[in-house]
């Protein structure tokens, strides 16, 4: 493949990258941010998952690998062309140096082999991690930007960079606004978790969860940002600060199980009064009297969960499943993986109807 930079691009794209790989190589973000830091870290900044070893062992091939959207594990905040939906390690997939052995024994429950999803606690620690695993990225992404453009040649080259086509000052200004409302909102959602984790609060989100009869073929997670326009609230403390807006957050994720998925969404309670279109997804899942009781799901609630798990940021299916589908089809899937970087992950009406089902 040809390189589409020159050297001053490639350059500076380097010593972004060297930013990037420094976070990436080991942060415990449980100590990240805050007024009072969490209790001190123990042991080494290893690889964790956001979705465990064992869980994607049922996805895997005979080589321990998955079909992966490696997207999310890469330096991607200047687009460069990588290949999607690539055999993966699964030792590697939502896998970062995010946590101490100290900070990452805190999640038991998500890491049994079947997961008690009638447990709060069990599904806000699956959110919990997520948000870590999201984090480091953006911890490691913002870092680099901010490190990249305090210079008056780093700002042009971000411009070059950054965008399909030339653009002005003010347009690059308006985008690194939004991308820093959203690295705020994912970053002060850690932290406030944080707390609630420290204080048991299981309950202070809003969950979807179901156990979905099917055969393990996928494993995903994604968040889904909105935002609540603040301007008619003038005296709204964020508004005083100098935000326009403030970003909303909801979750998505998917975990196989022995004879089906886990399928967890959640979301704050207020949520649906402040940007309602987040719900979407999460109106959309089944509440089950019991969740862990296998779901019977019919065929077009099946579709339907399929087209939204096609939008997670994170996202790994078995080799097999890809490799039955006919070339046709998967030319058209890493047309829209690629695509598919410029929107909003897990929003439903950017997922394309001809993408085949996963269930």
């Amino acid at each position: 493949m040809q390189n589409p930079y020159n050297e001053e691009h490639r350059a500076w794209l380097n010593e972004r990258k060297e930013i990037y790989r420094q976070i990436m190589n080991g942060v415990c973000m449980a100590q990240v941010g805050g007024d009072s830091p969490t209790e001190d870290c123990e042991g080494q900044i290893g690889y964790r998952h956001a979705i465990s070893e064992r869980h994607l062992r049922l996805i895997a091939d005979a080589e321990k690998k998955i079909r992966a959207n490696k997207e999310i594990g890469s330096f991607e905040v200047w687009a460069e062309q990588y290949e999607d939906l690539q055999p993966v390690p699964i030792s590697r997939f939502s896998a970062g140096k995010w946590a101490c052995q100290k900070h990452d024994a805190r999640f038991p429950g998500i890491d049994a082999e079947q997961i008690d999803l009638s447990k709060p606690e069990n599904l806000f620690k699956a959110v919990y991690r997520v948000v870590l695993r999201q984090n480091h990225l953006t911890l490691a992404r913002w870092n680099a930007h901010c490190a990249g453009t305090e210079t008056e040649k780093g700002w042009r080259l971000f411009k070059e960079l950054a965008f399909e086509k030339p653009v002005s000052d003010e347009v690059a200004e308006e985008a690194e606004r939004e991308w820093r409302n959203e690295a705020h909102a994912v970053m002060g959602k850690m932290r406030d978790l944080e707390q609630r984790l420290a204080e048991k609060e299981w309950n202070s989100l809003e969950y979807r969860a179901f156990f979905l009869k099917s055969q393990p073929t996928v494993a995903g997670w994604g968040y889904l940002a909105m935002k609540f326009d603040l301007s008619s609230l003038e005296d709204s403390d964020l508004r005083k600060e100098g935000y326009k807006d403030l970003v909303e957050l909801g979750y998505m994720i998917v975990i196989p199980q022995k004879d089906g998925h886990a399928i967890i969404t959640a979301c704050e309670p207020e949520t649906r009064f402040r940007a309602p279109e987040l719900v979407k997804i999460h109106d959309g899942m089944p509440e089950c009297v019991d969740p862990n009781t296998p779901y019977e799901a019919e065929e077009g609630l099946r579709r339907q969960i399929s087209r939204r798990v096609w939008g997670l940021n994170e996202l790994g299916l078995r080799e097999s499943l890809y490799q039955a589908w006919p070339k046709a089809e998967q030319d058209k899937v890493q047309a829209w993986m690629k695509e598919r970087g410029r929107y909003s992950p897990m929003h439903p009406d950017r997922v394309p109807l001809h993408l085949p089902p996963f269930f």
